[in-house]
């Protein structure tokens, strides 16, 4: 074969040749770089793959105060202290989180902190009834009964619906500030709603003693109160009759309230946010006036330590008369002849 036919076939496998080798060093460098690579992943250390952000999700106010109420019910403060700081944190300006705090502090017997919270979810919410019923029960845990007064009229305003869920407390404040004018406003409404109701008995007795009518307050209760009544009325008949210098009959109206006291009879708490104190300083009052000093010594005294404010009765009780002994017959014939007669 001529030469340059041998050329002209040799020429096809010289371009393959080539093609080929270019391939192989490609694939060699390629190797050669994955496998640096991997050596220096290896001594990075692995990563995790990366994925999605989870989008995060906004935890509403309740369902952290939820939390909340459920440690109050347990008794766990600190949970709810945890939850309550939580929410103000995430919700500073939400006045039901405002609310929940102030409940929390009064709760807690933090009255300063409870007045704070209150006024601010008042301010943050001041169209809302709830924040206005906060406040007055605040308020009126504070001492501060007209403003708590105000406030629960404010939030009946805002929500006529409310009116029967805070009469109580509006009640109570008026009994506290001695505003005849309130008290006799809430005991016409409650006797107009429910005239059938023993209860009614008492707010209308209790308006009459304020506004300066103890016989008309005595002729009610007298003609309405019986034996199994609730508590309240046998208190406030004792009151009555302290008001008209009956001692020996309030006395015995009064032990009838304290019996139902210690029963746990909560009609009291109408007419005194602490009855066990109210009615006993009322008992002690009823034995002074009677002469039975040394009855209201014996009572008084064991309250001086958890009340000290009974301390001025304990020290009119012992600067009262005492009883004088009198002489005690043995024999039958003493009943009928007296010493000086023998």
């Amino acid at each position: 074969m001529p030469e340059n036919a041998n050329n002209a076939a040799s020429q096809p496998f010289t371009k393959w040749l080539r093609i080929s080798a270019g391939g192989l060093l490609i694939a060699v460098l390629v190797i050669i770089g994955s496998s640096a690579m991997l050596q220096q992943t290896k001594r990075s250390g692995w990563n995790p793959l990366p994925t999605r952000a989870p989008t995060p999700t906004n935890t509403p106010p309740d369902a952290i105060l939820a939390e909340l109420r459920v440690a109050l019910l347990t008794g766990d403060t600190e949970a709810a202290e945890n939850a309550w700081e939580t929410a103000q944190q995430r919700f500073p300006k939400n006045g039901t989180v405002l609310q929940e705090g102030a409940r929390l502090a009064l709760m807690q017997n933090d009255l300063t902190t409870a007045q704070q919270r209150a006024w601010d979810a008042v301010k943050v919410a001041p169209k809302d009834a709830g924040t206005w019923v906060v406040l007055g029960i605040v308020e009126q845990r504070s001492g501060d009964y007209d403003i708590a007064q105000q406030a629960l009229e404010t939030a009946e305003a805002l929500d006529p619906s409310l009116a029967s869920e805070i009469f109580s407390a509006r009640w109570q404040a008026a009994i506290a500030s001695h505003n005849k004018d309130v008290l006799t406003m809430l005991a016409q409404t409650y006797i107009m709603e429910h005239p059938q109701d023993p209860l009614a008995l008492y707010f209308r007795a209790e308006a009459l003693l304020a506004i300066g009518y103890p016989n008309a307050a005595l002729d009610l209760l007298l003609i309405g109160i019986e034996e199994d009544s609730p508590g309240v009325l046998w208190y406030t008949l004792g009151r009555v009759y302290l008001a008209k210098r009956s001692a020996k009959h309030a006395i015995t109206a009064l032990e009838v309230a304290a019996a139902a006291q210690t029963r746990g009879d909560n009609s009291l708490l109408l007419a005194s946010p602490d009855p066990f104190h109210d009615i006993k300083a009322q008992l002690g009052r009823a034995y002074i006036d009677a002469g039975r000093c040394d009855k209201a010594l014996a009572l008084l005294q064991l309250m001086l330590t958890p009340y000290p404010d009974l301390s001025p009765l304990v020290d009119e009780a012992s600067r009262c008369p005492q009883p004088t002994p009198t002489f005690t017959p043995w024999l039958p014939a003493d009943w009928a002849v007296s010493p000086n007669e023998r």
